[in-house]
């Protein structure tokens, strides 16, 4: 995705391209999942 994208993006739009990738070939796949992280008392959703 990097090569044909190029740099400077969000991760997030490297994954999406790569979900488009994986579809066409007919793979399944589940992009990343939030989870709750605790932190100092605190809930950070990551």
């Amino acid at each position: 995705m990097h090569s044909a994208l190029g740099p400077g993006f969000l991760e997030k739009v490297y994954e999406n391209a790569l979900m488009i990738e994986l579809h066409k070939q007919g793979l399944k796949a589940q992009q990343q999942r939030k989870v709750n992280v605790k932190y100092d008392g605190s809930v950070l959703r990551c």
